[in-house]
């Protein structure tokens, strides 16, 4: 009897150890794989602009490099806006699979909010897209606001996709 609960206690606990084991295998991998994901998530979280696991995870699955889309939210944070979604900035990689269009259309909106410029980033997003020089036309628009010119956003975004240059058409008009 005594045989018999002994080789059932050293039984249980070699299983135990394999499951130990396995389950330590299984920790140790999900984090190795995974460590470029917490990096990310550490500093978007210290820096003021969290994201979460979840929509760092589905980056990766949908093939967006998610550094560089956690980086443009941090530059958006630090420039004082904090109405941007990694949706939305992933969406802007996605259409085109460049990461120069997320770049181009946040540095415009952060020329067009340090500007005092009511612009939102669909606008900013979808003039890029339409082939317009988003960066020239927040600075048109800017110029125009400060000599007094009444220029409309639809009339700059018409110029610029008609292949003028907005933004020396403005300085034309200004100082003839």
């Amino acid at each position: 009897m005594n045989i018999l609960l002994i080789l059932a206690a050293r039984s249980m606990s070699t299983e135990l150890i394999v499951f130990l084991v396995v389950l330590g295998f299984i920790i140790l991998t999900s984090l190795f794989l995974l460590r470029g994901i917490i990096k990310i998530y550490i500093q978007a979280y210290v820096s003021g602009s969290p994201v979460t696991f979840m929509e760092l995870i589905g980056m990766s699955l949908r093939k967006t490099p998610p550094h560089m889309i956690v980086s443009a939210k941090i530059i958006l944070v630090q420039a004082g806006i904090i109405n941007i979604t990694t949706c939305d900035l992933e969406s802007v990689y996605l259409a085109r699979q460049d990461s120069n269009d997320v770049m181009v259309c946040v540095n415009a909106l952060i020329i067009a909010h340090k500007d005092g410029l009511n612009f939102n980033f669909t606008e900013i997003q979808a003039h890029h897209f339409a082939g317009g020089h988003v960066i020239e036309l927040v600075q048109a628009m800017n110029t125009a606001q400060q000599a007094k010119m009444p220029l409309t956003l639809d009339e700059a975004r018409a110029n610029d996709l008609a292949g003028r240059d907005i933004l020396d058409a403005v300085h034309t008009t200004i100082t003839p």
